[in-house]
């Protein structure tokens, strides 16, 4: 994990350098595909424990960051020295390539938030939806009910308040139908072309590790 360069102090500024830059040679390793015993011969080392040693998030020393590393690291694994250091989270060294996958990246997190906004309506809609269902399948319930007290009782049409009543309870029935069918024409306008997040070459994908910067 990266240390974050905010509010560090200028005597432990080199440390977090250091302990960033191991780390971010061993990322950016991983990221060519190859093993620390394939890598070393790169920087002219005979054996593997000096890389190691370069990549140890404990190791923690300067001395072994000199320009003739960096520059092989730079070039042979194709990331920017800003990468290595931790002050960007994108390794590519074309600018233009990186600010691309940038856009990129934060194109895709704010289709993700819009998706689960759209999620989340879905759920509400569906929820409504089911209550309203049950709210006509009741209206249905009344009105059969309705017309069984009819049936049993000839003289209802001569009762106060009976018209009304009827009246009613076939509006309540014809706003639950209505209902029920724009809830479901709303569910089915919102069902999203959920797509599959950007993605890059695995050798340019920005990391996820944040930097504080």
């Amino acid at each position: 994990m990266l240390i974050s360069y905010t509010n560090l102090k200028p005597d432990e500024i080199k440390s977090a350098m250091s302990l960033n830059f191991g780390a971010r040679m061993a990322e950016a390793r991983e990221l060519c595909g190859l093993r620390q015993i394939e890598a070393a011969p790169l920087f002219g080392f005979t054996n593997s424990s000096r890389l190691s040693k370069l990549e140890s998030a404990e190791y923690g020393c300067l001395s072994y960051i000199n320009p003739k590393v960096l520059a092989t690291a730079v070039l042979h694994y194709g990331v920017s020295s800003d990468f290595l250091f931790g002050f960007s989270n994108y390794p590519q060294r074309d600018i233009k390539q990186a600010r691309e996958n940038q856009v990129k990246d934060l194109l895709s997190d704010l289709i993700a938030d819009e998706i689960a906004d759209i999620r989340r309506l879905v759920d509400a809609v569906n929820k409504l939806t089911e209550l309203t269902q049950r709210f006509a399948e009741k209206t249905k319930e009344i009105q059969k009910s309705l017309d069984r007290f009819r049936e049993l009782n000839p003289c209802f049409e001569d009762m106060p308040g009976s018209a009304k009543l009827d009246r009613l309870i076939c509006q309540f029935r014809q706003d639950a139908k209505r209902s029920t069918v724009e809830l479901a024409e709303l569910r089915q306008s919102l069902q999203y072309p959920f797509s599959h997040p950007l993605r890059h070459d695995r050798r340019h994908q920005k990391t996820r590790t944040p930097t504080g910067l």
